[in-house]
């Protein structure tokens, strides 16, 4: 307890190779550990449609959202980009499949 700081900076998350302000990190350094990252699990996608990606999944396969509340949350224009970006994974699939379907012509029971 006596080695920790006695009060932290104005900065949270810092990098020891940053050259800005309170060693912060910089979008340059982002998108710098981004690529090392996308290149050693042998992926091409680019840090802009792989936040965009994983945030408009997250939204669809955590939250519950449905593509339409999506594209209002992520301020998309076109529905037709939101599904190009956001993916359903298969225990939202399954879940999806799963629900319980009432016909039309069954009386729902009153409670």
């Amino acid at each position: 307890m006596a080695s920790m700081p006695v009060s932290f900076g104005p900065y949270f998350f810092i990098c020891r190779e940053s050259r800005a302000e309170g060693k912060r990190y910089t979008g340059k350094l982002y998108r710098k550990y981004w690529n090392e990252a996308r290149i050693k699990a042998g992926e091409t996608i680019d840090v802009y449609r792989g936040t965009k990606t994983s945030r408009a999944s997250q939204m669809v396969n955590e939250d519950d959202m449905s593509l339409h509340d999506v594209q209002i949350a992520g301020d998309w224009a076109s529905f037709e980009s939101v599904k190009c970006y956001a993916k359903a994974n298969m225990a939202k699939k399954r879940a999806v499949l799963e629900r319980k379907v009432i016909r039309i012509d069954e009386k729902r029971k009153e409670k």
